[in-house]
């Protein structure tokens, strides 16, 4: 028996050297294993290129009745609702010498879909940026989004190289931020090295005066610690469903309206106030499977690419028609959001049925 064992081992280390002493074959890049589901409306800085993105940092325009699409009026009445921590933000910038001015500078908005937390990002860079030195820079993180390993987090690194040697006082607002973080605490996984480089980023420009950093996530909780510790204790928890028709129009105009769509006069606020209400399927968490819809129309008409889209009645109707077909869920937006949205409902249902039961 013990010479079948040593016949075995002179048999195999001749064959092991040779493997070994030949360099092994450079393997390819490697693809994604997960898929990137969600699918952002167009933002400032968005690219679908992989070039390198340059910030542009912009001011409000005085005696401009919109800001980023968003009547001046919604965004008041949307900071007005904001938690407590969107007013402190605008009254700590403005004066750097009040009191309790964080010494960290960021911040983070958290919660599912559909609370307000673009528009209340946008009301603050409304308010912070007119009649001051302050710019804003709003982006989503898709813009940052590339096929290989490690290329994302090169982008978002390359790019806040960038803003970290900007000149003059910017407010910079990242949206969907938990898209490009999210990782299952493996090693080998690149959403680790994005957000080594976005902590790293938070930590030089702790102190940094001219600059405060907001970042817009519908969850948390697959964030690793680094970046739990440093955004989400300073973080706004944005908890209230909005009930006010009101509300919920602004919030579903904010995730419809940009620089190159807008409102036809014939849908008025009124008009688009009460088909929200009486959208069987579409509460005021989650507007942007509705909005999708609308985007998704637009995008088939045959129309001049340089003109203002027009979103007409007609336009709303029909994206709430496919909105409703497609298993009356947002599946096809964010599965995560799909669960949140069962969750949510199973909960309303529940309590329908005690109220009766009372």
């Amino acid at each position: 028996m013990m010479y079948r064992k040593c016949g075995f081992l002179i048999f195999l280390f001749p064959t092991a050297s040779l493997i070994w002493a030949m360099d092994p074959p450079m393997l390819p890049p490697i693809k994604r294993t997960y898929p990137i589901t969600f699918q952002s409306l167009h933002f400032e800085g968005d690219s679908d290129e992989y070039n390198p993105i340059d910030p542009h940092p912009k001011q409000a325009i005085p005696n401009s009745s919109t800001f980023e699409g968003m009547p001046i009026g919604d965004l008041e009445t949307i900071l007005a609702q904001a938690p407590e921590r969107a007013q402190q933000i605008i009254t700590h910038l403005k004066d750097p010498q009040h009191y309790g001015c964080p010494n960290y500078r960021a911040t983070c908005f958290i919660r599912g879909p559909g609370l307000g937390k673009t528009v209340t990002a946008k009301a603050i860079a409304y308010h912070l940026t007119l009649g001051t030195t302050w710019h804003y820079e709003y982006i989503s993180s898709q813009a940052f989004i590339r096929p290989y390993r490690n290329q994302t987090g090169g982008s978002l690194d390359a790019y806040l190289d960038k803003i970290s040697v900007l000149e003059q006082p910017t407010l910079l607002i990242v949206d969907q931020l938990n898209k490009i973080l999210e990782y299952p605490d493996d090693a080998e996984d690149d959403t680790r090295v994005t957000s080594s480089i976005l902590c790293t980023f938070l930590d030089e420009n702790r102190n940094n005066q001219n600059l405060f950093f907001i970042g817009i996530m519908d969850r948390v909780s697959e964030l690793c610690e680094r970046v739990q510790g440093r955004l989400v204790h300073l973080g706004a928890f944005f908890k209230k469903i909005p009930t006010d028709p009101n509300v919920k129009r602004i919030i579903f105009s904010s995730k419809c309206i940009n620089d190159y769509t807008q409102l036809h006069p014939e849908v008025t606020n009124e008009w688009l106030a009460n088909f929200l209400a009486q959208a069987p399927t579409i509460t005021g968490r989650n507007f942007r499977g509705l909005a999708l819809q609308v985007k998704d129309i637009i995008e088939k008409e045959k129309r001049d690419e340089k003109e203002v889209a027009q979103i007409t009645k007609n336009h709303l109707e029909m994206a709430l028609i496919a909105y409703v077909a497609a298993k009356k869920d947002i599946e096809h937006v964010d599965p995560y959001e799909a669960y949140q949205d069962k969750k949510w409902r199973e909960l309303e249902e529940l309590h329908q049925q005690r109220m009766r039961g009372n």
